[in-house]
C-alpha cells in the first residue's frame, strides 16, 4: 500500500468514526425490545387447562409477522380457555374518552367487565372460579394514569382469594428519568394511590413488584404475582408504543409532554383535546407572550470550546442573558435533545434555571418548529436551532463564531458589556433580507456534497441499536461491516474533500 493511500484511507475511517459516534446520538431507540405478552413460550403452559381471566385493552397486542393480533385472539388460538375479560379506564377498545363511564359487554362471546362503571374494583365473585388473572396493559409511566389503580385493585382481588396473577410486561417510554413531586396520601384517589413520584421510571411489572414489596395492598396482603420480563430491554432505552395508550394520547410526543400538561387539564388552558395534537399544545384567548428562545448547547462540547471558550458556562450565561432582555420579555430554555444520550445535566443546574424569575424552561420533546415560529428571536451560543431561526425570518443572536453571522440578520455578541443593548437594538432594527438569503444559500450549494444523510443516519441508528441489544462481537462487526460497504463510496468523498480542504 502507496503511503498516501493509507494516509487517506486513516482519514476516511476517522470521518467514518466521527460519523457513526455523531449520528448514533440522534437516537436511542432499540430496534429489538420484545415486552412479555410476545415471549409466550415463558407462560403459554401455565395457562393451559386453567381457567384464565384477562385484564386488556386495545393495547394487549402481541406483534407476529409484522401482523397485530390480540392477546385474547393469541390466547384462544393456543388453546387457553378465557372465561372474562376485565377492561380498564377508555375501554377494552381504547376508544372512550376520558372520564366517560363504560358500561359491560362482549368480545367473542366472552363477557368484558368494565373496570370504569358501575365498579372500578374487580368484584371477587367475578373471579371465584378463576384459576389465574393476566394483566396486559401498555402503560405510560405517569402516577395520574388510571392503569396503575386499575392493576392495584386487581393485585387485592387475586390476595383476597388466593388466585394468581400474571403481569406481561411492557416498556415504559417515560422510564429513562424520574421527576416530580411524591404524592401526599392525604390527597390520593383512583388517579393516585401511591407515594410516588410523578414520572416514576418503572414498567408495570416493576411497578406491581413494589405494591407488594412496600406492603401497599389493603391489610398488607400480598398477591401471588408473577412477572414476565422484557427481552432486550433497559431503562436507557427509548421506547415508542406502537399502538396509542388511550385516545389523547396519540403518539410518543404526547406521551413525553404528558406529565406537565396534565396539570393544565383542571384550568382554562387548553391542552389539545378535540384536537390532532392533544398534549403537545397548550393554548387560551388570552396569551399573548413575547420570549426569545435559547436552545441549550451539548455539553460538553468541544466546539463550544473552541468557538466561545468564555460562555460554555451555559448556567451564568442564562442569567446574565435573563438579565439583559426587555423587561417584557421571557426567556425561553430547552434541552439539547442529544443529553437525553448523553444523560442529563445535574439536578441542581435545572434548578437554578428554573428559579431564574423570567425564564421558561420547555420539554425537550417540544419541536423547534413549534417555537421557531412563535418566538421573536433566538439567542445562542451558536449550532443549527440558529441558523434554522433565519428561515422563520427571526433575528438571531449569537456568542460564538457561525459560518452563517456573515449575514446582516445575525447579531454577534462581543462582550457582556453592551448585551442589553445589543439584544435590543437585534429585536428592533431587524429586517429580513431575502435575497441576501439566497445568495449565501448558493454560494453554501456550490461547496456542498451529494450524500444521503437521512439514510446514513437511520442505518447508523440501526447499527447503534444492535450494539446496545448484543455483547457478540462478531455480530457488530458483520453488521458494521454492512454498513461499511454500503456507503464506502460516500464516506470516501467526504474524506477526499476534507482532505482537499486542509
Amino acid at each position: 500500500m502507496k503511503k498516501g493511500k493509507f494516509k487517506l484511507n486513516i482519514l476516511f475511517k476517522n470521518t467514518l468514526l466521527f460519523t457513526l459516534v455523531y449520528l448514533s446520538l440522534t437516537s436511542a431507540y432499540s430496534q429489538n425490545i420484545i415486552p412479555g405478552s410476545e415471549r409466550t413460550n415463558l407462560y403459554i403452559d401455565k395457562l393451559l387447562d386453567k381457567k384464565v381471566a384477562v385484564i386488556a385493552n386495545n393495547t394487549s397486542i402481541i406483534r407476529s409477522n409484522n401482523l397485530d393480533i390480540h392477546l385474547i385472539d393469541t390466547l384462544i388460538k393456543r388453546g387457553v380457555k378465557i372465561e372474562k375479560i376485565f377492561s380498564p379506564e377508555h375501554g377494552f377498545l381504547g376508544d372512550k374518552d376520558d372520564g366517560e363511564k363504560i358500561e359491560n359487554g362482549f368480545y367473542k362471546s366472552i363477557e368484558v367487565i368494565s373496570l370504569y362503571g358501575k365498579n372500578r374494583k374487580i368484584n371477587d365473585n367475578d373471579i371465584e372460579n378463576i384459576d389465574i388473572l393476566i394483566f396486559d396493559i401498555q402503560d405510560v409511566g405517569v402516577r395520574f394514569y388510571t392503569y396503575l389503580s386499575t392493576l392495584h385493585y386487581a393485585m387485592e382481588s387475586v390476595s383476597r382469594t388466593n388466585k394468581k396473577l400474571i403481569i406481561l410486561d411492557r416498556p415504559n417510554p417515560n422510564s429513562f428519568y424520574i421527576d416530580g413531586p411524591v404524592l401526599d396520601l392525604k390527597n390520593k384517589s383512583f388517579i393516585g394511590l401511591h407515594p410516588v413520584p410523578i414520572v416514576y421510571g418503572m414498567t408495570i411489572g416493576e411497578y406491581g413488584k413494589m405494591i407488594n414489596g412496600e406492603g401497599w395492598l389493603e391489610n398488607s396482603l400480598k398477591a401471588n404475582l408473577e412477572v414476565i420480563k422484557i427481552k432486550n430491554y433497559n431503562h436507557k432505552l427509548k421506547y415508542e408504543p406502537n399502538i396509542r395508550p388511550s385516545p389523547n394520547l396519540p403518539n410518543i410526543q404526547s406521551i413525553y409532554l404528558y406529565p406537565s400538561l396534565a396539570f393544565l387539564e383542571k384550568t382554562e388552558v387548553s391542552v389539545g383535546r378535540g384536537t390532532k395534537t392533544q398534549f403537545q399544545i397548550y393554548g387560551h384567548p388570552d396569551f399573548n407572550e413575547k420570549f426569545l428562545y435559547f436552545p441549550l448547547a451539548s455539553e460538553p462540547e468541544a466546539r463550544i470550546m473552541v468557538t466561545s471558550p468564555f460562555y460554555t458556562n451555559q448556567i451564568a450565561l442564562i442569567e446574565n442573558i435573563a438579565k439583559s432582555i426587555p423587561i417584557d420579555y421571557t426567556l425561553y430554555v430547552k434541552e439539547h435533545p442529544v443529553q437525553e444520550v448523553k444523560f442529563w445535566r445535574p439536578v441542581t443546574d435545572y434548578k437554578k434555571l428554573i428559579n431564574i424569575p423570567n425564564v421558561k424552561f420547555v420539554h425537550p420533546s417540544v419541536s423547534n418548529h413549534e417555537l421557531l415560529p412563535k418566538c421573536q428571536g433566538v439567542i445562542a451560543i451558536s449550532g443549527g436551532t440558529s441558523f434554522e431561526a433565519i428561515f422563520y425570518k427571526k433575528p438571531v443572536i449569537l456568542f460564538a463564531d457561525e459560518y452563517y453571522d456573515v449575514l446582516s440578520m445575525v447579531t454577534r455578541i462581543k462582550t457582556f458589556k453592551t448585551l442589553s443593548n445589543d439584544i435590543t437594538d437585534a429585536l428592533s432594527n431587524f429586517k429580513f433580507d431575502n435575497n441576501e438569503l439566497d445568495a449565501f444559500m448558493q454560494a453554501s450549494d456550490n461547496h456542498s456534497l451529494s450524500v444521503p444523510y437521512h439514510q446514513i443516519r437511520d442505518d447508523a441508528e440501526i447499527l447503534s441499536s444492535i450494539q446496545n441489544y448484543t455483547d457478540n462481537f462478531n455480530v457488530i462487526a458483520k453488521e458494521f461491516d454492512k454498513f461499511y460497504e454500503a456507503y464506502a463510496n460516500y464516506f470516501e468523498l467526504m474524506a477526499q474533500t476534507i482532505r482537499s480542504k486542509l
